[in-house]
């Protein structure tokens, strides 16, 4: 196995240091682990790289805005799942979608469905009270963010 020697600022090196204690690896197997991960996932193509960029990026806006992972909540998950169709159906405007109604035309949410004002953040995103509209505007933040970012790249 060859080695490789670099330099990097100590405060890179002390982010190496604690990932590498709190994964039981050595330094090295840790930076070894960390570029296959980031090799690996370069391979894939750039539609499918955005998609697991877009939906972390949606999965911290939903906690942002409601105070819960994803997966700590039923409710935090339903808008992100709504929020990840949405930017599909962004990306791809002919595809097929046959959702299954989370809720019914005409109707609201149940209250067990939604969130209590008391239990969100105060410093969330979106303070409109109408919670099946949360997917579809953290979706548009993020890609208003996205495009932003891309038309200052050019």
């Amino acid at each position: 196995m060859g080695q490789l020697k670099i330099t990097m600022p100590d405060d890179l090196r002390a982010k190496l240091d604690q990932a590498s204690a709190k994964s039981s690896l050595s330094v090295a197997e840790e930076i070894r682990s960390r570029v296959e991960r980031t090799l690996q996932e370069d391979a894939a193509d750039p539609p499918t790289r955005e998609l697991k960029d877009t939906v972390q990026k949606l999965a911290e806006l939903v906690k942002l805005q409601t105070g819960r992972a994803w997966h700590e909540d039923d409710r935090a998950a339903n808008i992100l799942c709504e929020a990840i169709t949405h930017r599909l159906l962004r990306l791809y405007p002919h595809m097929i979608y046959r959702p299954l109604p989370l809720v019914p035309p005409g109707d609201e949410l149940e209250p067990w469905e939604k969130f209590p004002n008391n239990e969100l953040p105060p410093n969330r995103p979106l303070t409109a009270s109408d919670q099946y509209d949360w997917s579809y505007a953290l979706e548009a933040i993020d890609f208003y963010a996205r495009t932003q970012a891309q038309n200052r790249r050019k």
